[in-house]
């Protein structure tokens, strides 16, 4: 795959960036790039700066956004897993991640979210805050709640796959929360808690150790 990847790839890229392509064929390409950018593994780092860019120029420029949104999350998923952690491409994934987080925060708002995004997603958070856990530090707590709130609907999903996602993403959030003090004193998270087999709670818990729980 290698030999034909500089023709695949800027021939995908050519096309994504394209009025004249048929709307409804770009996410399959947003979704290619993915499943290149896993195949290829360490060898897609050339390539990462232009696909990010594309993508989110491509993304930015449809009225309609959400329609991306699956092929888009997946598409940054797959980069960031075909990045070595010594890598000088981390920095490319650093400069785009503001993008990544405004695609969390927006689905996290969306009450009609298909239950394939929301485990896209919560697999996206999940692999930021295992590789660059220092983007969370910055955010606001209201930010930070969107995110949570996000990871809450992973995990009372009917889909177990989702649930196990969710779960695992909200490890290394926490765990990111954690060493980074993502959340400002005294501010107010609401965590789901669970009370036997189907039963959730609502529960306002007070954070003052800048700690995320």
């Amino acid at each position: 795959i290698l030999e034909y990847a500089d023709a695949t790839i800027s021939a995908l890229l050519t096309s994504l960036s394209s009025e004249g392509v048929d709307l409804s064929i770009k996410p399959e390409i947003a979704t290619t790039l993915a499943e290149i950018a896993l195949a290829l593994d360490i060898h897609f780092s050339k390539y990462v700066d232009t696909v990010l860019k594309t993508v989110v120029i491509s993304k930015n420029a449809n009225e309609n956004p959400t329609f991306m949104r699956e092929s888009v999350i997946d598409l940054y998923s797959g980069v960031i897993q075909g990045i070595n952690a010594d890598s000088s491409d981390r920095n490319v994934i650093l400069h785009h991640s503001g993008d990544m987080l405004n695609d969390l925060f927006l689905i996290a708002l969306d009450e009609d979210t298909a239950d394939n995004i929301i485990s896209s997603s919560c697999g996206l958070l999940g692999d930021l805050a295992l590789n660059y856990p220092q983007i969370f530090s910055d955010l606001d707590s209201e930010q930070m709640e969107s995110l949570n709130s996000l990871l809450t609907k992973g995990k009372i999903s009917d889909c177990n796959k989702t649930k196990s996602v969710s779960f695992w993403a909200s490890r290394h959030f926490s765990n990111a929360c954690d060493t980074f003090g993502g959340i400002e004193d005294d501010v107010h998270a609401v965590k789901k808690a669970r009370v036997g087999e189907e039963v959730f709670y609502s529960m306002r818990i007070t954070v003052s150790n800048k700690q995320y729980i």
